[in-house]
C-alpha cells in the first residue's frame, strides 16, 4: 500500500494523497487534498528545474523515463531474489523459517530507517542474508553461523563478489557474538562495509530471535524510536516468551551499534 505523496504522483491527479490505515482490522481509506499546485510549479521554473518536471507536478504524472527506471529496478530485484530464493532452497534451508525472519527483519528495516539510513539496496543484502543465515546448519548446528559465511561465499549467487561478501558476513553474525575487529570475515572491508554489515546483522539477529521456535508466533512488529530506547511492539495471538527472551539475547549487537536499549512489549 503505497498511497503517494505531495509532488509526484503517477495517476494523473496532481493533488496531494494520504492514507489512514485502521490497525483493527487493517482496513485502509486513501485521501486527496488540494494544493496550490501552480505556486509549487512557478517556484520549480525559478529555481531552474527542467520544464518536464513542472509538467509532471501540474499533471500527476511521472515522465516516462523515470517510470522506465522504476521498472528495471523493480525487475532487477525479482530476478535477484528469485535466484537467491532458488540458492536457498538448494541448500536445503528451513525456507519457512527463513521466510519468517524475512518478513520480520524487512519491517524493522523499514521502520528502524530514521536509524539506520540505509538504502534499497542494503535491503535487499539484509533480505539475501535472512534466507540464508542458517544455510550451514547442513553441516551441523554447532558453528553453523560459520559454516553459513563459508557457504554462501562458495554458492552461486546473482550478487557481485562485494555484495556476496557483505551478506556472508551478515549471516556470520547472525548468532553467538558481536563482530571484533580481528574477525578474519571482515578484516578485509572497510569502515563504511563494516557498519553496514553491523546494523543489518543487528537487524536480522532480532528478527531470528523473534521467530525462534520456527512456528511464525510473531505475526508482526510496530517500532516506536526513542532517545534512548527502541521500543518493539509485538503483534502474536499466541505465548511468544521464547521468542521475547531469544531476541532479548541477540540485541546486544542492535544495542551497541545504534546505542539505545531494546524494549519488548
Amino acid at each position: 500500500m503505497n498511497p503517494g505523496s505531495v509532488g509526484r504522483p503517477v495517476d494523473h491527479d496532481p493533488r496531494a494523497s494520504y492514507a489512514v490505515l485502521y490497525t483493527a482490522d487493517f482496513s485502509v481509506t486513501l485521501h486527496r487534498v488540494e494544493y496550490d499546485v501552480e505556486a509549487t510549479v512557478k517556484a520549480l521554473r525559478e529555481k531552474g528545474l527542467p520544464e518536464e518536471v513542472a509538467a509532471d507536478i501540474r499533471e500527476g504524472r511521472s515522465t516516462p523515463k523515470e517510470n522506465n527506471d522504476k521498472k528495471k529496478v523493480s525487475a532487477g530485484r525479482v530476478a535477484a531474489m528469485e535466484g537467491l530464493e532458488r540458492a536457498a532452497r538448494k541448500m536445503n534451508v528451513d525456507h519457512q523459517h527463513a521466510e519468517n525472519v524475512l518478513r520480520l527483519a524487512a519491517s524493522l528495516f523499514r521502520q528502524l530507517k530514521p536509524l539506520h539510513g540505509l538504502g534499497g539496496k542494503d535491503r535487499l543484502l539484509l533480505e539475501a542474508a535472512c534466507l540464508l543465515h542458517d544455510a550451514g546448519i547442513t553441516e551441523g548446528v554447532k558453528g553453523h553461523h560459520r559454516s553459513s559465511y563459508r557457504l554462501i561465499m562458495e554458492a552461486d549467487l546473482p550478487l557481485t563478489a562485494e555484495d556476496k561478501k557483505i551478506v556472508a558476513c551478515v549471516a556470520r553474525y547472525h548468532r553467538k557474538r558481536p563482530p571484533r575487529d580481528e574477525d578474519t570475515e571482515i578484516a578485509s572491508l572497510g569502515e563504511k562495509d563494516r557498519r553496514r554489515v553491523e546494523m543489518m546483522a543487528s537487524i536480522l539477529r532480532i528478527a531470528d530471535g523473534l521467530d525462534y521456535q520456527h512456528a511464525a508466533v510473531v505475526k508482526g512488529v510496530e517500532c516506536e524510536i526513542a532517545d534512548s530506547e527502541v521500543i518493539i511492539r509485538i503483534a502474536s495471538d499466541e505465548d511468544w516468551t521464547p521468542e521475547a527472551e531469544a531476541a532479548m539475547k541477540k540485541a546486544d549487537l542492535f544495542e551497541r551499534t545504534f546505542g539505545r536499549k531494546v524494549r519488548l512489549t
